[in-house]
C-alpha cells in the first residue's frame, strides 16, 4: 500500500488549507451573528469587531459585556499580540461601557481570535494563558488558529478569580477558531450555579423561616 497524501489522513487539516484567507472571516462573521453578537466593524479579510451582552444566571446572575475581535494574519507573534492587545481593549472600552457595578452584577470580556498561517511559539504561550485587565471582573482572552498546521492554541485553565465564567469564554472562542468542530451547546457553570444555590439558602431561607415563626 501507498503512503496516503497528509491531506487524506487529516480532513481538518484539508479542508484549512484549501480555504483561503478570503474565505476564513465571513465564516466567523456569520457564526459571530448566529451566536447573537452584533457586528460593529469589520476590514474585509483582514478583522472583524462585534459586541453582545448576556445574562448568566449560572454565574451568580451577571450580565457579560463582550466585545470580539476575530483578525487574519500570516504570522501571529507575541509582538503582534502585545501590539493589539492596549489598541484593542480602548476600543473595547468605548463599545461597552457598564451602567452596573463590576463584579456580582456586570463584567466585561475581550475575546481576541487570530486566524494565522503560522503561530510561533511565544504566541502559542500567549493565548494558552488566562489573563486580565486592571479592575475587577474584567477578562481579556486570546486563541489562535495554525491554518498550516490546524492546530487552536486557547486557555484551558480556569484562574480562581472569575473562575465561573471561563467556560462561557472558551466557548466561544472555539466556536470562533473552528465553527464545524467546536461544542455544539454552551457550558453551564457548575461552580457558579452552586454558589447561586448557597446564596440563596443563607439569605432567603432564613427570612422565610422568619415570616412563618412570625
Amino acid at each position: 500500500q501507498g503512503i496516503l497524501p497528509e491531506t487524506v489522513k487529516n480532513p481538518i487539516k484539508s479542508r484549512l488549507l484549501a480555504m483561503t484567507s478570503e474565505s476564513f472571516l465571513p465564516e466567523q462573521q456569520a457564526e459571530l451573528e448566529r451566536l447573537g453578537f452584533k457586528t460593529l466593524k469589520t476590514e474585509p479579510g483582514t478583522l472583524i469587531m462585534a459586541s453582545g451582552k448576556f445574562f448568566y444566571w449560572d454565574c451568580i446572575l451577571t450580565f457579560m459585556n463582550y466585545t470580539v475581535f476575530v483578525r487574519q494574519v500570516e504570522m501571529l507573534s507575541a509582538a503582534v499580540i502585545e501590539s493589539d492587545r492596549t489598541h484593542f481593549q480602548t476600543l473595547a472600552q468605548a463599545e461597552n461601557p457598564s451602567f452596573l457595578p463590576r463584579g456580582m452584577q456586570s463584567g466585561n470580556a475581550v475575546l481576541i481570535v487570530y486566524i494565522a498561517n503560522t503561530v510561533d511559539t511565544d504566541a502559542q504561550q500567549i493565548c494558552q494563558k488566562p489573563r486580565s485587565i486592571s479592575g475587577f471582573a474584567k477578562f481579556y482572552l486570546t486563541g489562535a488558529l495554525d491554518t498550516t498546521t490546524g492546530q487552536q492554541y486557547f486557555s484551558t485553565k480556569s484562574p480562581m478569580v472569575g473562575a465561573v465564567y471561563y467556560g462561557k469564554f472558551r466557548y466561544f472562542i472555539q466556536r470562533l477558531l473552528d465553527p464545524k468542530n467546536a461544542p455544539a451547546k454552551q457550558p453551564t457553570s457548575i461552580l457558579g450555579a452552586g454558589l447561586l444555590i448557597m446564596l440563596v439558602l443563607m439569605f432567603v431561607f432564613p427570612l422565610i423561616v422568619l415570616l412563618a415563626l412570625g
